[in-house]
């Protein structure tokens, strides 16, 4: 889908090995796009191992569904956007754009 949309796309299914690809290249990357909820780490333990690697990543977090607690969480943890599943491609690109968006203001 992200292809489709003209981006270039590095893909990990294990949120720990995303990463190591991360740190051993982390100004390549524009922006992470990651799940909540996924074996041994969550999207918001992978976010916060992100930030301390660069800061300033952009992060869009998906998920099936949403806790109330999230809400507050997204906002402290500054994550770009929040994608409910299942995602459609205008869905998507729409969120990417503001994303990037706002990285490029701030």
């Amino acid at each position: 889908l992200l292809e489709s949309l003209g981006y270039r796309v590095v893909a990990e299914s294990d949120p720990a090995v995303a990463l190591v690809k991360f740190k051993e290249n982390k100004d390549a990357f524009d922006l992470v796009i990651t799940d909540k909820t996924m074996p041994y780490m969550t999207g918001f333990d992978v976010t916060k191992e992100l930030r301390q690697l660069r800061a300033d990543i952009p992060v869009i977090l998906c998920s099936g569904y949403q806790d109330k607690s999230d809400v507050e969480k997204l906002s402290a943890m500054n994550i770009g956007s929040f994608l409910t599943k299942p995602v459609s491609k205008k869905d998507l690109a729409e969120a990417i754009r503001s994303v990037l968006a706002k990285k490029t203001v701030s």
